[in-house]
C-alpha cells in the first residue's frame, strides 16, 4: 500500500483527518486510527478485500472521499469547477451577505485571541462568527468549502468561561443554544475554544485557544 499513501500525519480527530484529505486534490480516501490518531491520506479508493485494502490492525477505520459540487472530477468533458467559474466569480476576500448578516473569510492561521483582534479591527468592526442556526452552520460550509475551496477548521466565537463544558457566545453573551458537536465533544475542560470543521459536515470540536486556525468574521450590518 506504500505507493498509494500520500502522507501520514497526526490528527486529533476523524474530522481533522477529513480536512487534510479535502484540502488535498489527490486524496481519494483515508485511514484514521482512533487509538494512535494517525491519519493516512490515500491516492486511491480501495476494496476492503484487496491486498492493499484497509488496515486490519486495532483502531484503523477506512473512509472514502465523496466529491461534491466543486469536485474537479471530469464530467461530460468539463469539470464542475470550471462550469461554475463560467457562471460567476466569487471573491473570497470580500464581505458576503447571508440572512441579514455579513461574513468575511480570512485563511491566515491565528490563535483565537489574535483572530478576535483581527475581526475587531475590520471596518466596520466585526467579531468571530457565532452560529445560531443549522442554516448558518450550512452557510459556513458553503462559504469556505464550496465557494472558496478552503474547507478547514475555523474558529467560532464561543468560550467555556468556567470549565463546565457550557459555551457562551462572546459577542452576544448568550449561551450556545444551537450546537453541532462532533460525537463525544466537548470533552476536555482544558479546551475552552470551539472550531467548526467545514470539510466534515460542519461538526464542532473544542480545542485549546492557543492553536492556530483560520477565521470567518461576522458583522450585523
Amino acid at each position: 500500500m506504500g505507493s498509494n499513501v500520500i502522507s501520514t500525519v497526526n490528527s486529533r480527530s476523524r474530522p481533522g483527518c477529513a480536512v487534510h484529505c479535502t484540502t488535498d486534490p489527490t486524496c481519494k480516501s483515508l485511514l484514521y486510527n482512533t487509538i494512535t490518531r494517525y491519519c493516512q491520506l490515500l491516492s486511491v479508493q480501495m476494496s476492503p478485500v484487496s491486498d492493499n485494502g484497509p488496515q486490519t490492525s486495532t483502531g484503523w477505520r477506512y473512509y472514502e472521499r465523496k466529491f461534491d459540487d466543486v469536485s474537479t472530477e471530469v464530467s461530460a468533458g468539463v469539470t464542475t469547477a470550471e462550469a461554475l467559474t463560467t457562471q460567476f466569480t466569487f471573491n473570497c476576500g470580500e464581505w458576503h451577505q447571508f440572512s441579514g448578516h455579513w461574513y468575511l473569510l480570512d485563511p491566515t492561521r491565528r490563535t483565537f485571541n489574535d483572530a478576535k483582534l483581527f475581526c475587531s479591527n475590520q471596518s466596520p468592526t466585526s467579531y468571530v462568527v457565532e452560529v445560531q442556526t443549522q442554516e448558518e452552520n450550512n452557510w459556513l460550509i458553503t462559504l469556505s468549502a464550496t465557494h472558496c475551496g478552503a474547507p478547514n477548521e475555523y474558529w467560532l466565537n464561543g468560550f467555556d468561561t468556567d470549565d463546565s463544558g457550557s459555551f457562551t457566545w462572546i459577542d452576544s453573551q448568550n449561551l450556545t443554544t444551537y450546537t453541532n458537536w462532533y460525537t463525544a465533544e466537548p470533552n476536555s475542560p482544558a479546551e475552552q475554544c470551539i472550531v467548526i470543521t467545514t470539510g466534515y459536515l460542519g461538526v464542532w470540536n473544542d480545542i485549546p485557544c492557543t492553536e492556530q486556525k483560520p477565521v470567518v468574521c461576522e458583522r450585523n450590518t
